[in-house]
Order: C-alpha cells, then structure tokens, then sequence
C-alpha cells in the first residue's frame, strides 16, 4: 500500500488505488472558483490552451496592490487594518484553536492541538503575524511550501517555505471523453481531474532562474489562502484593495492639480 505525504510517495500503489485516483464521470464541468487556472486535455475533445497572458495581467494587478500600500494614505489605511485584526490575548497568542464543539474523542483534540502549535512554531506567528497577514492582505493570496524529512516522514513538517504568489499558481487539468448516451447523443464526460502547482521564476535577475514551463508540484506540498473574494467574469482572485484603486486615482490627480495650481498662481 502507498502513502503519499506532500508531493512524495512512500510504498508501491495498486492498480485499485489509481483507479481511485480517477473522478466519476460527470458531463458538469466544475468551475473553479479559487483563482485556478483550468484548462482540458486528452481524449476527443482535448484542447490546450495559453494561460500566460491571464498569469501576465495576474501578475501585473498583484504588482498594482503593492504599489499602492507604498502610498502614505493606503499605508495608513492598512496598518489601522492589520492592527485591529491581530490582537495579542493575555497568553500573547494572537490565534487559538478551539474544539470545544467538535465530535472527536480527547486523544484526538490533543494531537490537533499539538500539530496546531507546531505549526504555530514554524511559521514564527507570534512574532511575525503582522507580517503574514499584512503579506496576504496586500497580495490577496499566500503560498507555503510543506518541507518534510524524506529519510523519517513520521517526523511531519520539518518548515513552512513562503513563496512569492508572482512566480506560483494552480493549475486544474480535465480530462474528457466522450459517451453516447440514450438518443444516441455523444456527450463529453470529465474523465480524469488533475490539480497540481506550477512554480516558475523566469526573472533573469534570479539566482536560479527557472524553465518558462517551471516546476510541478503535487496539490498536497503547498498550502493555498486566497481573499476569498473573485471576479465572477475572469474568475480571477482580487484583492481588498482592488476598491481603492479609483479612489487613490482620484487624490493622486488633485495632489498634482494643487501643485499646478499652486505654481501657476505662484507669481
């Protein structure tokens, strides 16, 4: 039997644990609604297609945002934000977990909250939870990389790696083929769905930069937060400070229409 932990594969998999690796065929396309990038492949009906210029314009809006928290007023804005969300408690833990209404017996409760506070460690949040949440709050979105000891697995998390959402995103592969069903109509079935992340860092700057098709990851190595807010158009994540994008426009053009002002009516 195989055991899979975080993109690596201990033991040796049977053709039943593949076959269940497989979905059930449905003729419903699932939408994402996560910020993924979908796109389908295999079987009759199989297309492809380049998500690099929805990457490239993600890319550019995530720049945006942090483009504005340099403004002094959107600084501001934020700080006040980040400040009223983390509020140190009387044990200086910012967070806890509270099980109290879970339906679990107490040996379990007490491993939770045991892998809970190791993580707690890991990320250092006690000390870096402005940081974090001010990180996710202005990117709209976080990325960590799960690192464990390939030589003891049982040891769990070893560290929690951040990555630049710039150079990481999800990506959903389905599958399709196609069925005949009563009527004789052929209706394309979803297959096969594949999640996975794509790391790419083509920056020529980079220490190591990597292939324009970069690095895959398995959907269990990297733990994924999002702003829980997108765009049902493009189906693309925003970000809280997507609605202070006009209104920073507007002070920017009165600050540089005062200044005008000012030197024409200097004389």
């Amino acid at each position: 039997m195989a055991f899979d932990i975080f993109g690596f594969s201990f033991g040796k998999k049977n053709d039943q644990e593949t076959k269940n690796l497989e979905s059930s065929q449905i003729p419903v396309t699932p939408e994402p609604y996560d910020g993924t990038y979908t796109f389908e492949a295999g079987g009759v009906f199989g297309t492809s297609i380049d998500f690099s210029g929805s990457i490239r314009d993600e890319n550019q809006l995530i720049g945006q945002y942090r483009g504005m928290a340099l403004h002094p007023e959107v600084d501001s804005a934020i700080e006040d934000i980040v400040n009223e969300s983390i509020v140190m408690g009387e044990d200086r833990k910012p967070i806890k977990l509270n099980l109290d209404y879970v339906n679990l017996p107490d040996t379990i409760k007490t491993k939770i909250y045991y892998e809970y506070n190791h993580i707690l460690k890991l990320l250092d949040f006690t000390n870096r939870c402005h940081e974090i949440f001010r990180r996710w709050y202005i990117d709209s979105k976080i990325y960590y990389y799960k690192e464990i000891d390939k030589e003891n697995p049982a040891k769990g998390l070893v560290s929690l790696i951040p990555v630049d959402p710039i150079k990481i995103k999800k990506v959903r592969k389905i599958e399709k083929d196609r069925a005949r069903v009563s009527g004789g109509q052929i209706i394309p079935f979803v297959k096969k769905i594949e999640e996975y992340y794509v790391y790419a860092d083509t920056d020529k700057e980079a220490l190591y930069p990597t292939t324009p098709s970069g690095y895959k990851f398995t959907i269990d190595s990297i733990t994924y937060c999002h702003s829980g807010t997108v765009d049902s158009v493009t189906k693309r994540v925003i970000g809280y400070l997507q609605k202070a994008i006009r209104p920073l426009n507007m002070l920017r053009q009165i600050e540089d229409a005062v200044v005008i002002y000012r030197i024409s009516r200097a004389p």
